[in-house]
């Protein structure tokens, strides 16, 4: 799949035990038809179904009308022979084992969610799973990784460099294109 079908290391541990070759993912997107606030985290597409994931940031009623949104745009998306197969997920810390049901609304955690896709009765098959999965990969857009999600790897040296050059500043030994250059060496 063009789009997102994310297999990158150490990125989301739960999902790298679905084989690509069965399970299709794709991640932080929004169907055009959904409110402008609902983001989906996560779209699972496997031979169990159709997981739509919104991760829990807030009140549980908000939250899954938010999920029930999302789902519903998803399904919209899809042909009536599946949109039956679409189901909304309301995830919350990994840890926590629960999985209740609100409504059509299965709120669980990570782990427990990978648990219940992968032993749930097939009812797509392969082809259905990677036509499903490019169809809807068109269909969505996707979003921006917003800064504060990116979390890449601390660099001690750059971080001593902002320090050693804040004080040479505050000591008044960096003077105009001494500090423009340590700025542009710091990018």
């Amino acid at each position: 799949m063009a789009r997102e079908s994310v297999r990158d290391k150490g990125t989301f541990a739960w999902l790298e035990r679905f084989p690509a070759s069965h399970w299709k993912h794709l991640h932080r997107v929004r169907s055009p038809q959904a409110p402008a606030d609902v983001t989906i985290d996560h779209l699972l597409v496997g031979p169990s179904g159709i997981y739509v994931v919104i991760r829990r940031p807030g009140a549980l009623e908000i939250d899954l009308q938010a999920a029930r949104a999302a789902a519903g745009s998803v399904g919209a998306l899809l042909s009536d022979r599946y949109r039956h197969r679409v189901m909304p997920v309301l995830c919350v810390d990994d840890d926590d084992p629960i999985a209740e049901r609100h409504g059509e609304v299965l709120v669980t955690g990570f782990s427990t969610l990978e648990h219940i896709a992968r032993s749930s009765p097939v009812v797509l098959s392969t082809s259905e799973v990677n036509g499903l999965g490019t169809c809807l990969g068109d269909k969505l857009d996707p979003l921006p990784v917003v800064p504060g999600e990116k979390r890449g790897r601390w660099k001690p040296l750059a971080v001593l460099a902002g320090v050693a050059a804040s004080a040479a500043v505050a000591a008044g030994l960096l003077y105009g294109a001494d500090l423009d250059a340590l700025v542009d060496l710091l990018r």
